[in-house]
Formats: structure tokens, sequence, C-alpha cells
């Protein structure tokens, strides 16, 4: 039998850009609501290139609130530096008329990339789950991405998606509060991943490596520093875009943990 085609949109950011380009609430309705309906006629044109087709159904994910997210308390400063901006004047309705009209999926303490992640990362005999971003830290999850600002199809092996969640550890991402190894960019991260398989091991080395760096940033941040390990798994565990098995009903999201690592190591 084949598999229906999940479509599982990543639906904050059409959300967002919907409400800060128009004034009234009955203009950004009838924007969302086309927003999404070509996107799904975009989507469906690239899977039948690919050879992917099937029924399609589509879901849409949405965040939880930023200052609910579980991040905040493994990282108090995720995020935090957009705290003060002001949200679009029409996102609370139009997030109401979304929820309200569409079939929509979130969860308590979650990002929609998260809900994205455990999505595209389970297995399945029922559904091909196509993740839907612009995000690039959907690219840290093994599964099926398309990307409607690049119009790129991507289906990500477990061991590629391996390698872009050590480059975000390594990397960090200033627009979402969290450092990774300071002044480590692309290039430096690529040089210590490149050399044979990405692994925790070689970001835990670089750290050291960089140890000067990251207690200058300490300093300059004032921020508590227990050790360089929990320095550097406090970055990967906001990096992390949860995977399946990640998440649990009643319990929330399991910190990543490396193969090795216990909590006496932190």
């Amino acid at each position: 039998m084949p598999k229906t085609i999940l479509l599982a949109i990543d639906a904050d950011y059409y959300i967002f850009a919907a409400a800060c380009r128009c004034e009234i609430i009955e203009d950004a309705i009838e924007d969302i609501t086309a927003t999404f309906s070509d996107l799904q006629i975009e989507i469906i044109d690239a899977l039948d290139q690919a050879g992917i087709t099937g029924t399609t159904k589509t879901l849409l994910a949405l965040s939880c609130r930023r200052e609910d997210g579980f991040r905040r308390d493994v990282l108090p400063s995720y995020k935090a530096n957009r705290d003060d901006k002001e949200k679009p004047a029409l996102m609370g309705e139009l997030v109401a008329y979304v929820k309200a009209k569409f079939d929509c999926i979130e969860a308590p303490r979650l990002e929609a990339d998260d809900v994205l992640g455990i999505l595209g990362s389970a297995p399945s005999d029922k559904y091909e789950v196509v993740m839907v971003s612009i995000d690039k830290d959907l690219k840290t999850i093994p599964g099926l991405l398309y990307n409607s600002q690049k119009k790129t199809l991507t289906r990500t092996d477990e061991e590629t998606a391996n390698y872009h969640f050590f480059m975000q550890c390594l990397m960090g991402d200033s627009t979402d509060g969290y450092p990774g190894l300071p002044r480590c960019g692309p290039k430096r991260a690529a040089l210590v991943l490149d050399d044979g398989t990405p692994s925790w091991g070689k970001v835990l080395r670089e750290y050291r490596e960089g140890e000067a760096q990251v207690l200058q940033y300490v300093e300059d941040h004032d921020i508590e520093y227990k050790s360089l390990r929990n320095f550097a798994m406090t970055q990967a565990r906001v990096a992390r875009i949860l995977r399946f098995g990640e998440w649990r009903i009643g319990a929330g999201p399991v910190l990543w943990m490396p193969p090795g690592f216990t909590e006496e190591d932190e």
C-alpha cells in the first residue's frame, strides 16, 4: 500500500510574513490562505519531479510561546534578544484563524522546528513525511526537507544530519542567542569535522583547543561557568532540533546526551 505524503509545514514563518504584509485582518486571512494553497501546489510539483507521488495531507506546525520553550531552561539567553521586539499587530488574530481553519499541531515547550524534526525522523509505514521550512536548522534532521525559499527538495541521511548538527554546536547562532565555540566560523568547523566521521569527540576536542576563547566569552558576558564540558553541552542542547524519541508525552523533551557522556560529566 502506497504511503500518504504528509506535508509538515513550519507555519510560524508564513503567518509572521502575512501579518507583516497586511494592515487589516481580512487581508491577512486572504493572504495566508493563498500562501498555504500556493505552497502545497509548489511542493507537490517538486515531489512529482522527484518521482514521489501519492495522496497528500497537510499539517501546520506552530511554536509554543518563546518564553515557554524548553531551551530557555537550558540557556536563559536563548532568543532573549527578540523579547523586546514587537510582534505584528495582526499576529494573534491570524494565529487564532489558522488554528481554527487548518489542521495544526503543536506541543508544550516545543518550537515548530522540533515538531517537524520529530515527525520527519519518525519511522512510519503509513506516511512519507516532507518537512517544509526555510530554516537551516532542519538540515540537522534525517529525512526529506523542502525549502520554499531555495525551491530545493533534499533527502538527508543520518550521518549528514549529524554533521550539520555538530557544525551548529561549533558555530553557534548569534541570532538565536547562543555562541557555540566563540570565534569558530564555518571554515574552522568544517576543518574539524571533514576529517573522517563527524563526532562529538571532535567537537569537544575543538572546545578544549579554544578554551581561552570560551573563558573570555564567559567573562565578557558575566555568565555562570561550571566546566568546559558543561559549556559545550549547553551549546549542543540548544542547537539540537529534536528527533523521534527525544520528546515524551507527559515528560517533555529529552535533552541530548552524546554516547558515553553522563550527568556527572557536566
